[in-house]
């Protein structure tokens, strides 16, 4: 049976800073976006942390890109990173964004995402459960 890699203290006490910010600046989703699960956010980000079988953290670099390219043609589809820990080379978090929570839910159903899913679940060794976030700022250089 898999487990979820435990969140930290530290990640814990991110989230709730965040959502007290959400809460007080009154940031809101546009009234007509058909997937307000939340109305708080224009955007909202799923955050998964996995860890990858020894020795198996190229094919599942690779099995992951083939996915995000996939996902790149999927209506709502804003953004995805992969963050490897310095301390953990065969943990993955996984950060996507897309316009709404209805969307990332629409391409669970795709048939693309079926296929990498088989390929990951072959080499993942731990997959936590998503944790969704509002996007709070979402600034680039």
């Amino acid at each position: 049976m898999r487990h979820a890699p435990e969140d930290t203290e530290a990640d814990a006490a991110a989230i709730e800073d965040a959502r007290a910010w959400v809460a007080a600046s009154g940031v809101r989703r546009a009234p007509d976006d058909p997937g307000s699960d939340d109305e708080r956010s224009a955007m909202k980000t799923v955050i998964t942390r996995i860890k990858v079988q020894q020795g198996q953290e190229t094919a599942w670099d690779d099995a992951f890109r083939s996915r995000v390219e996939a996902a790149k043609k999927q209506e709502g589809f804003v953004a995805a990173h992969v963050c490897v820990p310095v301390e953990a080379p065969d943990e993955r978090l996984v950060i996507g964004t897309w316009e709404t929570e209805t969307a990332w839910r629409a391409w669970h159903d795709d048939d693309a995402f079926r296929a990498t899913r088989r390929r990951l679940e072959q080499i993942d060794e731990e997959s936590g459960t998503p944790r969704w976030h509002d996007v709070l700022l979402d600034e680039h250089r």
